[in-house]
């Protein structure tokens, strides 16, 4: 009900990657508790302040700076017994994060990630008349 963006991007003998885009009031729970919910649900240890920005990397778009996490799970996360990946990137802009994911079998997820750089690279705000 948060997502005004939600697409599935098929694979090759893999089920479909699933892209939304979601926007909170706020800091909508900060950067460690978000980024440490992902990697629980990639079931992947949690990390602490000092690891945050050691993993993020910043693409600079449009809309403004994202901060992107780039997160693969070490076992089988999805429910079809696979390895999963998640791109996932926080953009912060007046009081609003926006959060754009891209989750999958991790070599389609993988393959898909300029995609999703250029899709945060062209995504843009329009005003409303």
């Amino acid at each position: 009900q948060f997502r005004v963006v939600n697409f599935l991007v098929p694979g090759d003998n893999v089920p479909a990657a699933e892209f939304y885009v979601t926007p909170l009031t706020g800091a909508a729970g900060g950067e460690l508790a978000n980024v440490n919910r992902w990697r629980a649900q990639l079931q992947l240890p949690p990390v602490g302040e000092a690891e945050l920005d050691e993993l993020a990397t910043t693409v600079e778009g449009t809309a403004g700076t994202f901060k992107v996490f780039d997160l693969a799970s070490t076992a089988p996360a999805l429910k079809s017994g696979e390895r999963a990946r998640m791109l996932a990137a926080i953009l912060v802009r007046g009081d609003t994060s926006w959060f754009f994911r891209l989750t999958g079998e991790i070599d389609h997820v993988a393959a898909q990630r300029e995609n999703f750089v250029n899709f945060l690279k062209s995504f843009r705000f329009e005003a409303t008349p």
